[in-house]
């Protein structure tokens, strides 16, 4: 390659960009710090979600056969979005919102699909991500999803969102590209961009957790937990205190509607009672679950599938119906 184009590509394109990111991401910040409201609708999106992924079933069955991948791969763009929407990389970010959109719905698809084979196929790319129109039926394969549907019209939330970020993947028209973002082609900060970009992630985080609170309610349902396990809770549980991050993102009418749905939700009235009906453990007994809680945190296969094991007290069968 030419001397002459790899000090251009060096000095006026990668280090321009990384330069002109960098400051955007200051001036980010340095905006969020005084919108607290754009902030706020920021933190509780992101905190949300992160511990809302932590719900979905951990069982050592579906650990191992990598049906969790979906839900692993959204949190980790999550991240990514946050890094990109602050350094001004407005319409990758939206791109990426859809993304993080399609594989939560593509981890349900795969928890409802009663064709094991169709996991093992799909992991190995010998058949397509399905559709969004596929994944959306898919959803309607759970009792608790109908009965929320008409609640919620999350069928027509879905399209809505899906229809709002699709318009950034193709670039539907000019409202949709780089140029009427940011009006530059360098990243740089626009308060308006950071504002709509804001208000469609804490959409789209919201129904995406809105389908999990749906069908697993102990994202929304505080258990004691630490009294009847300490620190070595069962993988998918989790405390009062995330539970609460959780719930922020909904308003009070429709956390009501959330619990009424609990209420009505047989398998999980099942796990709830056989937690709430487990002795509370002694001091001593708390201490010692410490022990297997630092099994988490080993980089070994083997120790985390032992994690997760011991930490299952109660019947995976009932994770599994949840």
């Amino acid at each position: 390659m030419d001397s002459h184009f790899d000090s251009f590509l060096l000095e006026y394109i990668t280090k321009d960009y990384a330069d002109k990111s960098e400051k955007t991401f200051k001036q980010t910040v340095n905006y969020l710090e005084k919108d607290k409201i754009t902030c706020q609708k920021v933190v509780t999106a992101y905190e949300a979600f992160n511990e809302c992924m932590m719900v979905y079933p951990i069982t050592t069955d579906n650990f191992l056969s990598g049906e969790r991948i979906p839900i692993i791969e959204a949190e980790e763009t999550n991240e990514i979005l946050l890094f990109q929407v602050f350094s001004g990389m407005y319409k990758l970010s939206f791109q990426l919102l859809r993304e993080i959109l399609e594989l939560v719905l593509l981890q349900f698809h795969l928890y409802f699909e009663d064709d094991k084979k169709y996991l093992r196929n799909w992991l190995n790319g010998d058949v397509n991500t399905p559709f969004k129109r596929e994944m959306k039926k898919a959803l309607h394969k759970s009792e608790a999803y109908k009965l929320a549907n008409p609640k919620f019209n999350l069928d027509s939330q879905l399209d809505i969102i899906y229809k709002s970020l699709s318009g950034y993947i193709h670039t539907q028209g000019i409202k949709y590209s780089h140029k009427a973002l940011k009006n530059s082609n360098r990243p740089v900060f626009s308060e308006k961009s950071l504002i709509k970009f804001t208000d469609i992630y804490f959409d789209t985080i919201k129904y995406g957790i809105s389908l999990i609170a749906i069908n697993f309610p102990n994202a929304i349902i505080p258990l004691p937990i630490f009294a009847k396990f300490g620190y070595n809770a069962p993988f998918s549980f989790i405390d009062e205190q995330k539970v609460h991050k959780i719930r922020s993102i909904f308003t009070k009418a429709e956390l009501l509607e959330l619990e009424d749905l609990a209420s009505k939700n047989e398998s999980f009235l099942d796990l709830k009672s056989s937690v709430e009906n487990m002795p509370d453990l002694t001091h001593d007994e708390i201490i010692k679950t410490s022990e297997l809680s630092d099994l988490r945190v080993s980089a070994s296969p083997n120790a985390v599938e032992s994690a997760i094991k011991a930490s299952n007290e109660i019947d995976e069968a009932k994770l599994k119906k949840l």
